[in-house]
């Protein structure tokens, strides 16, 4: 439905705007809203990029509006776009100048814990695995973080601390994800991913190759194919450990297979957090 303006050319020059009829203060930015609204419904029907583009423009339009809110929440949907998208050195550039420009205008970043987790995950996928186990690990060790930003960061420093030889610390994270039926779908999956690398580290390896299928079942009705691939992986390390041949190869032409279409299949990576909630 079209708007007519209802001010003179004259009325705009002077005063800089023409006021709508309605005189709420403040007013909604639609522009903004209209960014991030299409950003969301993107990344939900699993197009990252076109999500990035919408919360790029949106971050602009924060940056127009000078609005610390509008920023943080903009650059932080930003970041984890580009990191689904497979980008993780340009989510890591987004996380840093979103600080920036949140600093510059006397937020206090050191509290924002959404962003220091998804910079751990940036950093882990860009295969920088101590960097990433700081990150993770000072999150998950903080206290009054909201549970399931902690969540996310102790899986983080699982995988991590897996990828460096470090299961004191991958024991230390799984106990703080519930393997509980009840739990969130995508926490049980964690869970049963960690015991399996601890299972592993251990020689329990029967255990291993149970625990990473199961989580790669859990991961499959998620549409978390990348997270999905990871776990049958890691159970085709499992029974290679344990001398089953036949399960070996048949985890790993499974993965393969799965990550041969990835071209085609837009999944969302958990890898991410993008399961938290959009901002």
């Amino acid at each position: 439905m079209k708007r007519f303006m209802k001010c003179s050319v004259a009325t705009v020059l002077l005063m800089g705007g023409c006021s709508s009829a309605q005189k709420t203060f403040p007013r909604v930015d639609d522009a903004f809203e209209n960014d991030m609204d299409v950003g969301h419904s993107s990344f939900d029907l699993e197009h990252p990029g076109q999500a990035v583009s919408e919360y790029e423009a949106a971050y602009k339009r924060a940056l127009l509006r000078d609005d610390v809110s509008a920023l943080h929440d903009a650059g932080f949907n930003l970041a984890v776009a580009r990191l689904t998208l497979g980008r993780p050195d340009e989510a890591l550039e987004t996380v840093s100048r979103t600080r920036a420009d949140l600093a510059l205008r006397g937020v206090d970043v050191s509290s924002l814990v959404d962003l220091s987790v998804v910079e751990a995950a940036a950093q882990y996928r860009a295969g920088h695995y101590e960097d990433a186990l700081r990150q993770a690990a000072a999150v998950a060790d903080r206290s009054g973080v909201e549970p399931g930003l902690r969540e996310r960061a102790a899986f983080l420093a699982g995988l991590s601390a897996d990828t460096l030889g470090r299961p004191d610390v991958v024991a230390r994270s799984l106990g703080v994800i519930s393997g509980d039926p009840r739990a969130p779908v995508h926490e049980q999956a964690d869970h049963k991913e960690l015991a399996s690398r601890l299972d592993l580290s251990n020689g329990q390896t029967e255990a291993a190759w149970n625990e990473a299928a199961g989580a790669a079942d859990l991961r499959r009705g998620m549409l978390d194919y990348r997270g999905m691939t990871r776990a049958l992986r890691l159970a085709a390390r499992a029974a290679h450990a344990a001398g089953r041949t036949d399960l070996e190869a048949e985890f790993t032409t499974r993965a393969a297979q799965s990550e041969a279409q990835m071209p085609q299949v837009k999944a969302v990576s958990r890898d991410a957090p993008s399961d938290l909630p959009a901002r």
